[in-house]
């Protein structure tokens, strides 16, 4: 969940960053020789950041209200060490079930292990991020 709610911060600044940008070079437009280039750029970037915070609200909302997606079956968990950057490394999990993959955060469910068993699922619909997880 607060992967979810990172997203949702972080576009929200960048939408908030962006429009000021935009602002900025609406009232210089004269002076700036790349204005159309920057105008273009910061459109598409503005776009991008109310998708993603419109959809992890959605998904906030969702978890909080108890109605998230489940899926039953063969769940093979597999540990992706080092996924990363620039700014540094990250453990997470991926769960496969019935040809879904869900990430899964490795400080919140760290008592995963790799494997194949049979287990149940709830992940948020939109961010396939997962919420629980029951072993059957």
């Amino acid at each position: 969940m607060s992967e979810i709610v990172n997203v949702v911060l972080f576009s929200f600044i960048g939408l908030i960053v962006s429009l000021v940008i935009m602002v900025i070079f609406f009232k210089r437009k004269k002076q700036h020789k790349d204005f159309k280039a920057v105008i273009i750029t910061f459109s598409i970037f503005s776009l991008i950041c109310i998708y993603l915070s419109v959809s992890g609200i959605i998904d906030i909302m969702n978890v909080r209200n108890g109605q998230t997606q489940s899926s039953s079956g063969s769940c093979e968990i597999v540990k992706m060490d080092n996924i990363g950057g620039r700014f540094g490394s990250d453990t997470i999990f991926q769960v496969l079930v019935n040809n879904l993959t869900v990430e899964a955060n490795y400080e919140e469910f760290s008592f995963l292990e790799e494997g194949t068993y049979s287990c149940t699922i709830h992940y948020s619909e939109k961010s396939h991020y997962l919420i629980d997880i029951e072993f059957n």
